[in-house]
């Protein structure tokens, strides 16, 4: 579940956050965000490491604009 892949993220260090979305079918999902990377090159790596750990798919990668 989405709480068990948080709580793991964070005793592993990382800053999460949840968001909850809806889909257009009117699916409702948890987002969970991490942050804090000191660039994108460091987010992919631990997005590697968490598709391994997880065994998610691929895990999407972007950067904030300031003020987000």
């Amino acid at each position: 579940s989405a709480n068990t892949w948080v709580l793991r993220s964070q005793n592993s260090g990382y800053d999460v956050s949840v968001t909850e979305i809806q889909t257009p079918a009117g699916i409702i999902l948890n987002r969970a965000r991490l942050s804090g990377f000191d660039s994108k090159v460091a987010a992919e790596g631990v997005a590697e490491e968490l598709k391994t750990d997880f065994g998610t798919g691929p895990l999407w990668v972007g950067e904030l604009t300031s003020g987000s």
